[in-house]
């Protein structure tokens, strides 16, 4: 008997499942969490959100604003 009129079932099940990460610090800091809020509200009210694009003055007030890629990193000698 060959191979025609042979058929191969796959199933496959996906289980439910959940993952819970526990931490041992002590969470959000409170201030700055309200500090960002506050932040947000106020530009939502201006109606300058710069979120996800920012304008070209924006871009240009961040830009090089953090080390990155930062030092000890083996692209460090390629930032442009």
């Amino acid at each position: 008997m060959g191979i025609e009129g042979s058929y191969v079932i796959k199933l496959t099940f996906a289980f439910p499942s959940q993952t819970t990460y526990l931490t041992k610090d002590s969470g959000l800091d409170q201030q700055l969490s309200n500090a960002a809020e506050a932040q947000v509200k106020t530009w939502r009210e201006k109606g300058v959100l710069p979120f996800p694009e920012f304008s070209h003055q924006q871009s240009k007030e961040l830009r090089n604003s953090l080390d990155f890629p930062p030092e000890g990193s083996s692209n460090k000698n390629h930032r442009k």
